[in-house]
C-alpha cells in the first residue's frame, strides 16, 4: 500500500483503497514524502527505468532519501514516472522512504554526448560551438571533438589545424571536454567511423556533428528526445537534425516524420545501429545486384556514390551507413523544420561545394514540446518530397551549377 500525505493546495489524488490512479503536479512545489511497503520483492525492471518511455511532463521519485532536493541524480538511483497504477507501482519492492519531486523533463534527462569532427577550419568551427551551447542541454552534456591531421604537401595548413587544436583546447561550456588530435590526415570519413566506434563503445549513443553545421536552439533537445523515444524502436535507424524543405499535408500535425536515407548533417543513432553496418562492403557482387532496387531507395545517386567509395573516389562514409540502413529496411526520424543549417557550401568543405541544391527552412522558434509520429511508417508524401532533392533533373541543374561556382 503507497501512502501519500496531502499536498498544500489539495493537488493529488488517490483512489479510495490508496493506490495512486491520477497524479496531477503539486504546484506548491514542496516535498511529499511517502511510503511504499514491499509488494512483490522484486526491483523496477530496467526498461521502466528509462525516460523514453515516459512523456515530457513527468515526475521523478528518489528512493533512499531524506533529504530534499530539487533536483535528483539520474538512473538508476532515480526512477521517473508520469502516473501510477497497480500494474506499474507492483515492480516497485522494498520498504523504503520515497521523497517526490516535480520537475522538468529536461532537468532529469541523460543526454547524449555530442560528438564534433574538425580540421583546418577555425572560424566555421567556431560558429558550431557556439550555436551548440546556446542550447540549453550543453551544459549537462560531455563533448568530444576529433581534430584531424594537416595533409603533406598542402602549404599552410599545419598552421590552420594548429589553430584549431588551440581553440579547442580552450572550449568551455560543457559538462566535460575531451579531444583527440590525429598526427596524420585520416580523411573525414575514417575520422567519422573510428571516433564515433570510440564513443558509441564507451556510452551506447551519440549526437554527431561537422565543423561546418549551426545548429538551432532547440536541437539537441529535438535529438535527445527523439533518442530516448526510439532507442528501442528497431525499425528507426537513426534521428536527423537537418531536413529538406518539405511541404506538409494540411493535416499533419507532427513536427517530425520519418523517411528513407539517414541525413549525414546533424544526426544521432544509437550502438546496435551503428555496429550493425558493414563498412568494407565484402560481397560486392551480391551489392551491384541492388543497384536498382537502391537508387529506388534512396534516390538516383545512391549507387553511384557507393561504387565511387569501393573504386576509391570518395571516403563518404555516410552512403555506407545508408546502404545498411535500406539492406535492414529502416527508417530515420527527420524534424519538419531543419533543427541544422549547413554552412559548408563555401568550397572549403570536404564534400561540399559552392552551390547546394538543398533547400531547407531553419527552425528558430525555441520549441521544445514536440509531437512525434504516432506510428514508424513512412507517408508517401514525404517520400516523394525528400527524394525530390536526389531526381536525376536536379542533380543536372547541380552540376551545371558547380560549373559556374566554381
Amino acid at each position: 500500500m503507497l501512502h501519500l500525505s496531502r499536498c498544500p493546495r489539495r493537488r493529488c489524488q488517490t483512489s479510495s483503497d490508496g493506490w495512486i490512479e491520477e497524479w496531477s503536479a503539486c504546484h506548491c512545489a514542496q516535498s511529499i514524502s511517502a511510503r511504499l511497503r514491499p509488494i512483490c520483492g522484486t526491483r523496477l525492471p530496467t526498461p521502466l527505468l528509462r525516460p523514453a518511455i515516459l512523456p515530457p511532463s513527468i515526475r521523478a521519485i528518489q528512493a533512499s532519501s531524506t533529504e530534499t532536493k530539487r533536483y535528483p541524480p539520474y538512473l538508476p538511483t532515480s526512477v521517473y514516472i508520469s502516473g501510477w497504477s497497480r500494474s506499474f507501482a507492483k515492480y516497485l519492492g522494498g520498504h523504503t522512504t520515497l521523497n517526490v519531486f516535480w520537475i522538468s523533463h529536461h532537468a532529469i534527462m541523460k543526454y547524449a554526448p555530442i560528438i564534433i569532427f574538425a580540421f583546418n577550419r577555425l572560424e566555421s568551427l567556431k560558429a558550431t560551438v557556439s550555436s551548440v551551447l546556446r542550447n540549453t542541454e550543453a551544459a549537462e552534456s560531455d563533448l568530444f571533438v576529433f581534430v584531424d591531421g594537416a595533409r603533406h604537401g598542402k602549404e599552410g595548413e599545419a598552421e590552420k589545424v594548429k589553430a584549431v587544436q588551440e581553440y579547442v583546447k580552450a572550449i568551455v561550456g560543457f559538462k566535460s571536454v575531451t579531444v583527440h588530435f590525429s598526427e596524420i590526415n585520416k580523411g573525414l570519413g575514417p575520422s567519422i567511423i573510428a571516433g564515433v566506434t570510440e564513443i558509441m563503445n564507451q556510452f551506447g549513443r551519440a549526437i554527431v556533428l561537422e565543423d561546418d553545421l549551426v545548429l538551432s536552439n532547440n536541437c539537441l533537445s529535438f535529438m535527445n528526445q527523439g533518442l530516448d523515444k526510439y532507442e528501442d524502436e528497431q525499425r528507426v535507424f537513426s534521428i536527423c537534425g537537418y531536413s529538406n524543405k518539405v511541404k506538409c499535408p494540411k493535416d499533419y500535425d507532427c513536427d517530425s516524420y520519418f523517411c528513407v536515407r539517414s541525413s549525414s548533417w546533424g544526426w544521432a543513432t544509437w550502438s546496435d545501429r551503428w555496429h550493425s553496418v558493414d563498412w568494407e562492403l565484402k560481397d560486392w557482387e551480391k551489392i551491384q545486384s541492388l543497384k536498382s532496387a537502391f537508387n529506388r531507395w534512396g534516390g538516383s545517386d545512391s549507387f553511384g556514390m557507393l561504387k565511387g567509395w569501393k573504386e576509391g573516389r570518395n571516403k563518404s562514409w555516410a552512403i555506407r551507413f545508408c546502404f545498411s540502413q535500406f539492406l535492414q529496411d529502416k527508417l530515420s526520424l527527420f524534424p519538419v523544420i531543419s533543427k541544422i543549417d549547413n554552412r559548408g557550401f563555401d568550397g572549403g568543405g570536404t564534400n561540399c561545394r559552392r552551390y547546394s541544391r538543398f533547400k531547407f527552412e531553419f527552425d528558430s522558434s525555441n520549441k521544445t514540446d514536440f509531437k512525434f509520429p504516432a506510428t514508424i511508417t513512412m507517408k508517401p508524401h514525404f517520400r516523394k518530397a525528400a527524394l525530390s532533392y536526389h531526381s536525376i533533373p536536379k542533380r543536372i541543374w547541380s552540376r551545371i551549377m558547380y560549373m559556374i561556382y566554381k
